[in-house]
């Protein structure tokens, strides 16, 4: 088995980015549900939060402000 690289760079307590577009916006994050962003810019609309704790990923909705909803579940 090899060891993969990791491309994890936390933004703020408890939120890891994983992957960012040619803007610079997060579009694949890691956090727990409690962690999810909320009301702050900076997020790309369609940013994927992938909760480490619940096994849901939910989807950015908003610009100018981080708005994640429920969209998959295990």
């Amino acid at each position: 088995m090899s060891v993969g690289t990791t491309f994890s760079v936390p933004i703020v307590d408890g939120v890891n980015v994983q992957l960012t577009n040619a803007a610079g916006q997060p579009i694949i994050i890691t956090c727990t549900v409690a962690k999810l962003p909320s009301a702050v810019a900076g997020y790309a609309v369609g940013c994927l939060a992938l909760t480490t704790d619940a096994g849901v990923v939910y989807k950015n909705s908003s610009a100018s402000s981080a708005s994640f909803s429920t969209t998959l579940s295990s």
